[in-house]
């Protein structure tokens, strides 16, 4: 999951803020299984630590033949994630929770119409996780990894 201004084009921050957070109705905390605590973490790495990553790695030799995972630098929930994009946004956002089983049933009948705001493949997706530890290659290549932060999404922010 990369995050970064996307220069008018669409990318999962800019994405999750119009589709959730700048929607009137609260916005849903997925969780797994049937019980709320379940959730999931994914590790959002910033677009310009992926382009610094690929060009420092052209030039290092202990990155010839290895492919390099690129994470951020922690591992956040769901709740955590939007909860980040909704104070980026300036907006005051609730929650409630959300089973992916029961919106993945809705999908399997709604998601082949462009209204549908998620597919059974995205739910699937982010039921999955998305995270991991790129510390040693961050280190490796001398790179700082921007955290997913309010400031780091100021891009959606109100102007």
């Amino acid at each position: 999951m990369v995050f970064g201004d996307p220069h008018g084009r669409m990318e999962f921050v800019t994405q999750l803020k119009r589709d959730m957070i700048d929607l009137p109705m609260p916005a849903p905390l997925f969780f797994t299984g049937f019980s709320p605590r379940n959730t999931f973490r994914m590790s959002p790495v910033a677009v310009g630590d992926v382009a610094q990553a690929f060009v420092k790695a052209l030039d290092h030799r202990d990155t010839v033949g290895r492919i390099l995972t690129l994470c951020g630098p922690e591992a956040l929930t769901w709740p955590q994630i939007l909860a980040i994009i909704a104070a980026a946004a300036g907006r005051r956002k609730s929650f409630v929770p959300v089973p992916i089983w029961g919106v993945r049933m809705v999908a399997a009948l709604l998601d082949r119409f462009a209204f549908f705001p998620v597919t059974r493949d995205q739910l699937t997706m982010l039921a999955e996780g998305n995270s991991g530890d790129s510390a040693d290659v961050f280190r490796l290549l001398g790179i700082h990894p921007e955290e997913f932060s309010a400031n780091a999404l100021s891009y959606i922010s109100p102007s």
